[in-house]
């Protein structure tokens, strides 16, 4: 029988488990909604949790866009026996079943987590808990709900941490399965597994830009080159000319990151996550326009140059036809 935690024990735990972002947290207030705190997440904060006096609420993705633990929000008249069925199917993954909490939130509703060893990118623990749902049938929401911060949202979702106080029901949350925060042993997934949840919707996501009425579509075969991944020395210049041309199809700034973190996955290594968000920032700011004078950098050239003869948009534009559609393999 598992023996309980001390608190200073559990506070650790929490901090290994469960936090992600340390320069704010969010409280819950008595109207039951949570504030952001602007503070330092410390371990009297956490203390405090435990104790009852505040309850808080911790952010899952850091700055990086990465996390280490996805949850799985089950609330509605069958949210016990639903996330019963979930812990039960995990259990049965030799992947999983030593990283796996099932807790009782103090509330109408229960928690399953699943926790990581090496932090994985937003967008692969989003696949990650749509292809469990589907595999188990179930529905309810998860964690993380974006695949990366963005300037319209900084922090992302929060979850309440675990072994507080639920203000609304005045309750505490419980760990039912297991009994301690100390047995819970953090996965490390398979690089192959995590490809796969990256790019798992790849096919689903071929991004249809059209800029007219004319009928054929076309591939821009030098943009389709640049989305594969570059190397470094080519990463930054790619970077900007990628987020012109996303800017210029009237995709919002913030969908352009979207892409531009997935696009990033693929760079050998990727650009820095700040860099990045400072080339999209700078396409959006100035009137800069996307066309195919924009592979005239050195670093470019051999993107486009290679395809002068084959090239169905530059055949179109030299002909000086209509404005062209084309379409983009993401």
């Amino acid at each position: 029988m598992s023996q309980p935690n001390s608190i200073e024990e559990t506070v650790k735990n929490i901090f290994d488990l469960f936090l992600n972002r340390f320069d704010c947290y969010a409280c819950q207030t008595e109207a039951f909604n949570f504030v952001k705190k602007d503070e330092k997440l410390t371990a009297e904060v956490v203390k405090r949790h435990l104790s009852h006096k505040i309850t808080i609420g911790v952010y899952q993705i850091n700055k990086d866009n990465k996390i280490k633990w996805i949850c799985f929000d089950f609330d509605d008249e069958n949210s016990q026996q639903n996330a019963t069925k979930l812990l039960n199917y995990l259990l049965n993954k030799p992947l999983f079943k030593n990283a796996v909490l099932l807790e009782y939130t103090g509330g109408r509703g229960y928690h399953v987590w699943i926790f990581f060893k090496e932090k994985i990118s937003a967008t692969a623990g989003r696949a990650l808990c749509e292809k469990i749902l589907e595999k188990t049938s179930l529905k309810c929401e998860f964690f993380p709900k974006q695949c990366s911060l963005s300037p319209q949202s900084p922090f992302g979702s929060l979850v309440r941490l675990p072994l507080g106080l639920h203000k609304k029901y005045g309750k505490v949350s419980e760990l039912i399965f297991p009994k301690t925060l100390s047995e819970i042993k953090p996965t490390i997934l398979p690089k192959s597994l995590i490809f796969k949840l990256e790019n798992s919707n790849q096919e689903n996501n071929t991004l249809h830009f059209q800029t007219s009425s004319f009928e054929n579509r076309l591939r821009c075969p030098a943009i389709n080159d640049l989305l594969l991944g570059v190397k470094e020395g080519t990463r930054d210049i790619a970077a900007f000319v990628l987020a012109r041309f996303y800017k210029s199809l009237n995709l919002t700034q913030a969908e352009t990151q979207l892409l531009m973190s997935h696009w990033n996955t693929k760079n050998s290594p990727p650009l820095d996550s700040k860099q990045l968000e400072k080339c999209v920032k700078q396409a959006f700011q100035r009137k800069y326009t996307f066309g195919c004078s924009s592979f005239l950098e050195p670093q470019l050239k051999e993107f486009c140059l290679k395809y002068q003869d084959t090239c169905a948009i530059k055949k179109i534009r030299d002909k000086k036809s209509e404005p062209y559609s084309f379409e983009v393999i993401s």
